[in-house]
């Protein structure tokens, strides 16, 4: 059940640890954002053999009161699965549009925070937990 702290812990310290990066050599910073996103989907993909058994859950006390509570049944499964695609493919495609643009090492850091806490949304279990990282969504 690791897998589903990893699938939200690699966007949120790629994010950050892909800004140090990003300071020092662009394309390493481009070559770690694919690379966490590549791993990232391919855990989501991994899950879905253990997901037909039964419902995957995960729970860390003492985390926002309640603690941090995360299930995945078919339907949350869909949501992260078609966002973790849809990731993946955005960011193969930034590296080479936003080649021009400046301040791109603060997009993609807000850009791997945004896929942590949308991935987050959708491993919610409970409200408390949903608010929390839809509101740090809006943020990002």
């Amino acid at each position: 059940m690791y897998k589903l702290i990893f699938i939200l812990m690699i966007p949120f310290l790629s994010a950050f640890l892909g800004y140090y990066i990003g300071t020092k050599n662009e394309k390493k910073r481009d070559l770690l954002n694919i690379c966490s996103v590549a791993v990232t989907f391919l855990l989501i993909i991994m899950l879905y053999p253990e997901l037909l058994k039964n419902n995957l859950e995960y729970s860390v006390p003492n985390v926002m009161g309640t603690g941090l509570h995360l299930k995945i049944d078919i339907f949350r499964y869909a949501l992260i699965f078609i966002s973790g695609f849809a990731w993946f493919i955005a960011t193969m495609y930034s590296t080479q549009y936003l080649i021009k643009y400046k301040n791109r090492n603060r997009y993609y850091m807000f850009f791997m925070l945004t896929y942590f806490f949308t991935l987050g949304i959708f491993m919610s279990d409970n409200i408390l937990n949903l608010f929390t990282f839809f509101e740090g969504m809006s943020f990002t």
